[in-house]
């Protein structure tokens, strides 16, 4: 089964679509066109997992973003595989939970059966657990929103898992606390059909926060802002809630992180803790992690 994703055809939804290749047991692959899911989306994950033991695989299908809409919350799907047709079996909230980079199956309350954990852009830590493979209750395991997380992997031995949330570290201009928290708002600012995004940082010494982007970069993307924004000194002295009047920053999607760091997420056995890796894993964003065994130590 095979996802798409990006923004190369964002005009032509068809090239989304779910395909699904059936193995012929000789090594060939023949094109199964009724066979998948019938959705569309641009799918960053595709995750399979037995989740009501039936004997059947089911599938989460994780999506990114809205092609050319970076912000928009895409949508997200969990299919029960009834043996030649799919169900959706997604809980509320799940399939518009954010932009989704990564998730996995793990039995997460060691119950014996696989609950899902999902990832994303600006999104929390969001676990699902599996009730009794009916139904999924959902279960915040982090309410910090990690601003570019890649992947999740496992820690610790026995049947209680960690995780490893992959990060953006703290290499970066970008500089995040509870305090002084990273924002992003998304609209269409200038109402042209199209979403635009602001990121809003503290400058160093600054405890204001300020747009991101540059006078160009904002006025390129904005052009309106031209009349209002005439010199950079101007611009200095602008902030987001001097940007746009009330009502269209009361339509805006508001995203939240005060949290950069790789780490490790532990299952406490009914709680969640997350801990941060040493600075070493913090220098660049982390793309791919193992476990390695030696000694006992991991």
């Amino acid at each position: 089964m095979i996802g798409s994703g990006g923004n190369d055809f964002r005009n032509d939804k068809f090239r989304f679509v779910v395909r699904l290749y059936t193995n012929d047991g000789k090594g060939g692959f023949q094109e199964n066109v009724q066979g998948a899911p019938q959705v569309i989306g641009n799918f960053s994950t595709l995750e399979t997992a037995d989740f009501d033991g039936d004997g059947a695989i089911d599938v989460f299908l994780g999506a990114r973003n809205v092609p050319g809409n970076y912000g928009l919350p895409p949508q997200n799907f969990l299919f029960r595989n009834n043996g030649g047709s799919w169900t959706d079996a997604a809980p509320p909230e799940l399939g518009d939970i954010g932009m989704v980079t990564d998730a996995a199956w793990t039995d997460v309350d060691a119950d014996g059966d696989p609950d899902l954990i999902v990832v994303g852009d600006w999104m929390g830590i969001h676990i699902f657990t599996n009730e009794r493979g009916f139904q999924f209750k959902y279960r915040p395991a982090q309410q910090q929103r990690l601003v570019d997380p890649r992947a999740t992997g496992r820690s610790g031995s026995g049947r209680r898992h960690g995780f490893r949330p992959r990060q953006l570290g703290l290499n970066t201009k970008f500089k995040a606390s509870p305090s002084k928290p990273l924002t992003m708002y998304v609209n269409d600012f200038d109402h042209n059909g199209k979403s635009e995004f602001i990121i809003n940082w503290y400058p160093p010494l600054d405890d204001q926060p300020a747009p991101f982007a540059t006078k160009q970069e904002l006025t390129a993307q904005m052009p309106g802002l031209k009349k209002t924004i005439l010199k950079y000194e101007d611009y200095g002295k602008l902030r987001y809630e001097t940007l746009f009047p009330a009502e269209v920053r009361a339509q805006s999607i508001a995203y939240r992180t005060d949290y950069l760091e790789s780490a490790v997420l532990w299952n406490n056995g009914g709680s969640f803790s997350l801990q941060a890796l040493p600075v070493e894993a913090q220098i660049s964003p982390f793309s791919a992690s193992s476990r390695v065994i030696s000694t006992g130590i991991r």
